[in-house]
């Protein structure tokens, strides 16, 4: 977004100066701000400098070509997200399927039509803004679940009472069912770090199932719902950030280990 005219910027990759030029003077009269490379190299130099919303860029230019181009975009955070169209020849059907592989959001076709190329901009713009705000509001609903979870504590300790005075062979219930779930749940762990790492769903679903019906034996309220969340994702085999997820679920056992070796102290 440009800062002082308030709209969204768009960088135009081509070697080609007609070229830049029309889709300039479209992309303007359509209501965008435009910033101009003439080069894969200039591109990415433009790119770090300028933020911008969108990006157009050709296939072949020199110093560095727009299948690099877009890759190394894709590398970062913000590029990761940002819309990228790639333009190519009508008859270049390797170029097109080489651009979805490089992470390219969409392609266009020259010769390009002024009119058509404004609407598809706006639309790939409105698309990012709205899968933004989505991942934000996402985000600030595990800080209030996380910061739930922190307030109520990572055991429900009514599950515990519930088997406290229960002998088994004169032995403690209780005592048997935390120290059956602490021997146990290390080698889940090690089975959800190694499936996560494997991208292996049904490894993930299959494991985070077990820990979570395990931990909510022994009340780790936070930890069972962590689980949840993980066997649900690996159900749809669609896991954001799976790593650290998974990573979150240690620490949350961490804290449950901590309580419950208080529980078997006293």
């Amino acid at each position: 977004m440009n800062a002082e005219s308030g709209k969204p910027l768009v960088l135009i990759a081509d070697d080609d100066l007609g070229v830049r030029i029309l889709i300039a003077a479209a992309l303007e009269a359509a209501g965008f701000e435009v910033v101009e490379a003439a080069d894969g190299r200039e591109a990415l130099a433009y790119f770090h400098r300028d933020k911008p919303d969108l990006l157009i860029l050709d296939v072949n230019m020199p110093l560095v070509n727009g299948f690099d181009v877009c890759s190394s975009l894709r590398s970062t955070t913000r590029g990761s997200v940002m819309p990228v169209l790639i333009m190519t020849g009508l008859d270049d059907l390797g170029y097109i399927e080489r651009a979805y592989e490089v992470g390219a959001t969409d392609f266009i076709t020259k010769p390009v039509h002024p009119v058509l190329l404004g609407h598809r901009v706006k639309y790939l713009i409105r698309a990012s803004q709205a899968q933004s705000e989505i991942q934000r509001l996402d985000r600030a609903e595990a800080i209030a679940r996380a910061e739930e979870r922190d307030k109520n504590g990572p055991i429900d300790t009514s599950v515990l009472d519930a088997m406290s005075g229960l002998l088994r062979d004169g032995h403690s219930v209780l005592s048997q069912v935390i120290t059956a779930y602490m021997a146990t749940s290390p080698p889940l762990l090690d089975r959800l770090n190694k499936s996560a790492a494997a991208g292996d769903f049904k490894g993930l679903l299959q494991t985070a199932h077990a820990l979570k019906s395990s931990s909510a034996n022994v009340g780790a309220r936070n930890l069972t719902e962590l689980c949840r969340e993980l066997e649900e994702g690996a159900r749809a085999e669609d896991i954001p950030e799976v790593e650290e997820r998974v990573a979150g679920i240690e620490a949350e056992y961490n804290r449950v280990h901590v309580a419950l070796m208080a529980e078997l102290d006293e």
